[in-house]
């Protein structure tokens, strides 16, 4: 992606993975059925996400 250390560090990990996401789809990524699923609240309460 072109980042180095320092720029990667400072994003929150919200920040990098859409960089990444955005990434991968310009250079082709094609999406998987469970990665275009969205997330249950279930699960994100599971992984301690608030305010959603």
């Amino acid at each position: 992606m072109g980042f180095d250390a320092e720029r990667t560090g400072a994003m929150t990990p919200w920040e990098l993975l859409a960089c990444y996401d955005g990434w991968a789809r310009s250079t082709g990524r094609k999406d998987s059925n469970s990665a275009s699923k969205p997330m249950s609240v279930e699960k994100m309460k599971d992984l301690g996400i608030e305010g959603f």
